[in-house]
């Protein structure tokens, strides 16, 4: 502050330095109420700039005393930053309004870490609030919202101060007097499913206090966000991702469009977009005084003309232009190993009030076929009408599927007055850009939108009503816009948000259909009229039958993480199931800011059976089955045919491709449709897998992942992620692979002993083992290794020889080996093209002398010595890098003062002979062995009374979420120290925690939101029951006429809506970005020239009233499918029968049946099958229940041609149907009553 208030030394009389930003205003005021203040002038200048400052000061002073727990929010830190989180955590947020979309807000709110969320609604709780308001049951009724739903709010993150203000009424005068009576000052006011006029009344009150203001509804199948920030708002990032950065490969002058065109390296992209603005950077040489750093252009080469510079073109995925620039071209030579570096610039923003906003209508689509104007206004005149119609209605809202009161609506949504206002000022903007286009020629009119009478007449019967899925969408959309508000983080939605799913009601419906038919085909007001209960809600929007069906599935949740709980609080909310979850993992710190089913208490147990309970607390009604396995091959002895067709729908919520391919393919198998989705940070996707109707998750396939070349990471590094990597690759290779292996040696060589062969014969044999899985150099390599390792324990386990194996390690890492790499390339060396070898990506590196006085030397020194010591049993295994600092210090201090020593390096031959080698190796296994017998005969003993029989060790397994165990620490000192071996910019802990551990950025927002739009979907899915109820399907024992595939296609595919009626999605908040797109229909594939059209869910199936033989198998092909078979596989591997390995026709295999042959190749695989109806047992005693088998065929035309074919599905004979029980008469019925779950 002394400093800012010396600037104005020059034309101020001395004054006091003021201590706060209201001294400044009391100093202003008294100036502005002064007769002299013009003479006052220059003081009042200055001060209302140091208030600026000032304020901004205090600012930062209070986000930088702000401590955030990185435990809890270690995923979400890597979506928002360090300093937006501390923003946020200086952030007080006033929610008004507690129903199914104000809890959603809160609760994702609450688990972001604002300082506080004071909440508002004295609404007494109703039953209809139960199908959204998962806060409140029955014993709420009639109670106050917000103080019913505090309790538990309160229980979701208690570094949150939570607040209630109690007003008498929801009247707008009783809320503002109670917040001026509140005297805070809030940061964000959230109005939740408020009506019009209190909407209005709450923005004008944001806005005399300087707050942000974001509206939300979700009435029935619909959804509304309104936000406005402020007349002046900042925006400090745009998108939250780390600047973009390229290497440069040459500049090259353009003079007919006075550009410099900048071209990166192969293989480079630079992701700019027109307008960016950017700088290039080169490495530092010695010439510049540095060695470590990059040099900038425009800093240290004053010569150029400027160090920013604009991107005018994006030419290629590799070649941008920036302003011509003589200078760089001239030194194009340094900059060619240097690199370009994106300059993130904030942007400004202004909004207008509601009541502004309100006629322009600026509004985001969320879904590329419903971004009509006419559609949008539609949206905005029916949120607009309701007011009015409850004027006109005494008080009330539209009567759920009354058709008489949405006529009523319809009427008042035609004569809505904002209707001209907003085509007024759109016909305007359209005017003005066509003007602007072309200043000369006329601009026609625009043609006046068309309204949507379907849109109205569902707004209409369904508003009264809400859905748990679109609460869960725009309550996650509009806490992403109340963080955006606090944090300045990502672009706010400007300024107006609709959502609709009316798919949900009319999947088959066209624009063509008559309006009675329309209206005759959705929930009629009998269906919708509410029977007090807790799903009267849902009930008012989707009817009685329709809901009936939804709760009725049978769902099969895979992954009980962020997207799993947002996925069951949904379904439990509807009354669907019975559910299964299933999830391998336990709770940790870091979960409890997503996973919002978890508590504190929960930490440990785990996922899926905390998160069941979870759930049967939202809903006693529901039920629900947790299972702890991991969905894989290794567990398809559980996951069985009864187990896939006990379940209508899937459901994925897991974290990597390859589990989700896995479930996919199962999926496919078993025809089974699956919700996919996935959050990576503001970015989500939803897919819609619809057997015989869509493609499968597995139909596109995902570009590989970016590996890093073994030649970079070990010597060429040039990006601080190849540091990192470098780096954990060295804590597995020390702390992991190397103690197993050692582990592995030891307990080979001890039960060779113990079965009481010689030492010699049995070391020979063990020594021919190791020799004949890998090669001798490396067998020599992990023998001197073992060695090295060996010596803490012989004569006896010492910490000193942790540290100084510690020590040897930093000296052989940062400065043996890269003296080495010198002396092989040394700085003038060049290629064999002539070209500097130290140049592009290949840095000069400079070797590193350890010094005790820098930190990051000790860190490593430190966490190095530490994690050997736990290995190798010399400490406790729960020792922490501060329990260990004091020894650490000590033994070094100790080391360093008798005059240490490096280890030698070892210069080996390039070629050495094979006899010399072996010999070698015959020593140093020899010694090995001897070592490890000298310490097995001692015991160990460590001197705490633990014994390390057989030189035991103790691995240790990376875990990047215990701070305590030292590996972050390690890997983050290890990876720091060869950046400065290259001169290349540190990371951070944080930043080497996501990299090391391959963190998924992830926040509750986003999650809130894609598990909504699966849930929608799921709503769609259901409705294949209501298509099924009118043709039941005869039992398999009746279908022994076989039928044409393309029949059978048809006869399954019919009971799903058509494609248009689902919705992929693709969202990123940060945007805000929405697009809802229709799936991508299954490709279509031709059976011969000639032959029907099948895809990838079809099959050739075979359903045979008795087993039949492999004769009689082809025989059967032929005849029906008209395909001669020329190969049957089974599982892609055993090969059954091809015509080129067993000619003739009285070959023995073609006499055997196919149970006999699927038999004997599944014993291979450790399995066994369902044999005439009764459950097999494995080779391990698990019963496996197989239903049928699907051979991979190979197949000929009568004409002989090669032919493409789908697989050929082998249904055992005899398989009975089971009687259906429980809530879900309609499971057996997937395939013709050929198959029936098994009910619980």
């Amino acid at each position: 502050m002394q400093d800012i208030w010396i600037v104005g030394v020059g034309i101020l009389p001395s004054k006091p330095v003021p201590s706060s930003s209201q001294e400044l205003q009391l100093e202003a005021a008294k100036m502005l109420r002064s007769r002299q203040r013009d003479k006052l002038r220059p003081y009042l200048v200055l001060y209302l700039f140091l208030i600026h400052v000032l304020v901004l000061l205090e600012q930062q002073r209070i986000q930088a005393s702000i401590v955030v727990d990185e435990a809890l929010y270690s995923r979400q830190l890597y979506v928002l930053g360090l300093p937006a989180q501390q923003r946020l955590a200086a952030s007080n947020i006033l929610v008004v309004g507690l129903g199914g979309v104000g809890v959603e807000i809160t609760k994702n709110v609450i688990l972001a870490g604002p300082q506080s969320v004071t909440l508002i609604d004295p609404t007494p709780a109703r039953m209809v609030d139960l199908a959204t308001q998962y806060y409140l049951d029955e014993t709420s009724l009639g109670q106050s919202r917000a103080m019913c739903s505090y309790a538990k709010l309160k229980e979701l993150n208690p570094l949150v101060q939570l607040d209630l203000l109690e007003p008498s009424s929801m009247d707008i005068e009783a809320v503002a007097e109670a917040i001026a009576a509140s005297g805070r000052n809030f940061d964000v006011i959230v109005a939740a499913d408020q009506d019009k006029a209190s909407e209005e009344a709450l923005n004008t009150l944001a806005r005399r206090l300087k707050a942000k203001f974001v509206a939300a509804q979700a009435p029935g199948l619909f959804g509304s966000i309104f936000c406005d920030m402020g007349d002046d708002f900042t925006v400090n990032d745009t998108d939250g991702k780390e600047a973009k950065t390229g290497l440069l490969k040459s500049f090259d002058p353009l003079p007919m469009t006075g550009e410099t065109l900048v071209t990166l390296r192969e293989g480079e992209r630079h992701d700019l977009s027109k307008g960016d603005l950017v700088y290039f950077e080169r490495t530092a040489t010695e010439e510049d005084g540095q060695t470590k750093d990059a040099v900038r252009a425009g800093s240290a080469d004053p010569d150029l003309e400027t160090d920013t510079f604009t991107v005018k073109r994006i030419v290629s995925p590799s070649c941008f232009t920036v302003p011509a620039s003589a200078n760089l071209v001239k030194q194009v030579h340094q900059y060619s190993n240097g690199r370009f570096r994106q300059l993130k610039q904030p942007l400004q923003l202004g909004f207008q009030p509601l009541t502004l906003a309100r006629q322009a209508m600026r509004s985001v689509p969320t879904d590329f076929g419903k971004a009509s104007l006419g559609r949008q206004l539609t949206l905005h005149a029916c949120f607009e009408s309701l007011k009015r119609f409850k004027t006109h209605a005494g008080g009330r809202l539209p009567i759920p599927g009354s058709a008489t009161d949405a006529a009523a609506f319809k009427k008042l949504v035609k004569s809505c007055d904002v209707l001209s206002d907003v085509i007024s000022s759109h016909s305007a903007a359209i005017a003005a850009r066509s003007a602007a286009k072309r200043p000369t020629s006329k601009t026609r009119a625009p043609s006046p939108p068309v309204l949507d009478e379907q849109i109205m007449e569902i707004f209409a019967r369904t508003c009264q009503g809400s859905l748990a899925p679109i609460c869960s969408f725009v309550g996650g959309t509009a806490a992403q816009e109340v963080l955006k508000a606090c944090t300045g983080t990502f672009v706010p939605l400007q300024q107006y948000l609709f959502f609709d799913a009316v798919e949900v009601l009319t999947p088959e419906s066209g624009e063509d259909e008559s309006p009675e038919a329309f209206s005759a085909s959705l929930p009629s007001e009998k269906e919708c009229a509410s029977r007090g209960d807790k799903y009267d809600g849902m009930r008012a929007v989707l009817g009685s039958r329709l809901m009936k069906l939804l709760q009725d599935q049978a769902i099969f949740v895979v992954g009980a993480g962020a997207i799993g709980c947002e996925l069951l609080k949904n379904l439990a909310l509807m009354g669907v199931g019975p559910l299964t979850v299933t999830d391998n993992d336990s709770i940790e710190k870091s979960n409890l800011n997503r996973q919002f089913l978890f508590r504190e208490r929960d930490l440990g147990a785990p996922k899926s059976e905390a998160a069941a309970q979870a759930v049967q607390r939202l809903n006693p009604d529901v039920e629900v089955r947790a299972l702890v396995r991991k969905v894989g091959k290794e567990t398809e002895e559980f996951f069985d045919d009864n187990f896939w067709f006990g379940h209508d729908v899937v459901a994925n919520a897991l974290d990597n491709v390859a589990a989700r391919k896995y479930v996919d393919g199962r999926c496919v198998y078993y025809r089974r449709p699956l919700l996919e989705s996935g959050t990576e940070g503001t970015s989500g996707n939803v897919q819609v897998v619809v057997p015989f109707v869509t493609e499968s998750y597995g139909s596109s396939v995902d570009p590989p992942e970016a590996s890093i070349p073994v030649c970079t990471l070990k010597s060429f590094p040039y990006m601080i992620e190849h540091c990192i990597q470098w780096a954990r690759d060295f804590f597995d290779g020390y702390f992991r692979i190397q103690p197993e292996r050692l582990n592995d040696l030891t307990a080979r060589l001890s039960e060779s002993s113990h079965r009481g062969e010689e030492d010699d014969a049995a070391a020979a044999a063990v020594l021919a083992s190791l020799r004949a899985q890998t090669s001798d150099e490396t067998l020599l390599r992990e023998l001197e290794g073992y060695l090295v390792d060996l010596e803490i324990w012989d004569p006896v386990p010492s910490a000193r020889r942790c540290v100084k194996w510690a020590l040897d390690r930093f000296h052989e890492l940062y400065q043996s080996n890269i003296e080495a790499l010198l002396r092989e390339h040394p700085r003038d060396s060049v290629t064999e093209d002539g070209e500097p070898f130290w140049s592009g990506d290949r840095r000069i590196p400079t070797p590193i002398v350890f010094d005790q006085s820098d930190p990051l030397h000790m860190d490593f020194l430190l966490s190095a010595a530490l994690l050997k010591a736990r290995v190798f049993n010399v400490v406790d295994p729960t020792t922490t890098v501060e329990g260990m600092s004091e020894t650490v210090q000590a033994t070094l201090d100790e080391i360093l003062a008798s005059g240490y020593q490096a280890p030698t390096e070892v210069v080996r031959a390039e070629e050495e002979e094979e006899g010399d080698l072996e010999a070698k190796v015959q020593r140093e296994f020899e010694e090995v062995r001897l070592t490890i017998k000298r310490i097995a005969k001692r015991g160990g003993d460590n001197g705490k009374g633990t014994e390390c029989t057989a030189a035991r060790t103790r691995p240790e397994m990376f875990e990047k979420d215990q701070d305590w165990n030292g590996h972050i620490a390690f890997i983050t000192s290890a990876s720091n120290l060869r950046a400065a071996n290259y001169g290349l910019a540190r990371a951070d802990r944080l930043q080497t925690k996501k990299i090391a551990g391959r963190i998924i950025p992830a926040i509750a927002t986003t999650t809130a939101v894609v598990a909504g739009l699966a849930s929608l979907e799921l709503c769609k899915l259901a409705q294949r029951s209501l298509l099924e109820e009118e043709e039941e399907y005869s039992d398999l024992e009746s279908q022994n006429k076989e039928e044409g595939l393309l029949k059978q296609r048809r006869r399954h595919r019919r009971h799903y809506p058509p494609l248009s009626a689902y919705r992929n999605a693709f969202i990123n908040l940060a945007g805000p970005f929405f697009a809802l797109t229709q799936p991508m229909e299954a490709h279509p594939i031709a059976l011969g020239e000639q032959g029907e059209v099948y895809n990838m869910w079809d099959r050739l199936e075979v359903t045979p009233k008795k087993d039949m033989t492999l004769k009689s198998l082809l025989a059967h092909a032929s005849e029906n499918f008209g395909l001669q078979i020329t190969s049957v596989t089974l599982h892609g591997s055993h090969i059954l029968y091809a015509d080129f390995m067993h000619p003739g026709d009285d070959n023995p295999i073609l006499g055997k049946s196919m149970t006999e042959l699927v038999e004997a190749a599944m014993k291979s695989e450790n399995r066994a099958i369902v044999r005439k109806g009764v459950e097999g047992t494995n080779i391990q005693g698990m019963p496996l229940r197989r239903h049928f088998v699907d051979f991979e065929i190979e197949c000929v035309d009568d004409a002989g041609d090669e032919v493409e074919s789908p697989p050929l599905r082998y249904f055992f004979p005899h398989v009975k149907k089971r009687k259906s029980k429980g809530r879900r008469p309609l499971a057996h019925r997937w395939w013709g009553g050929v198959l029936k779950a098994i009910s619980k």
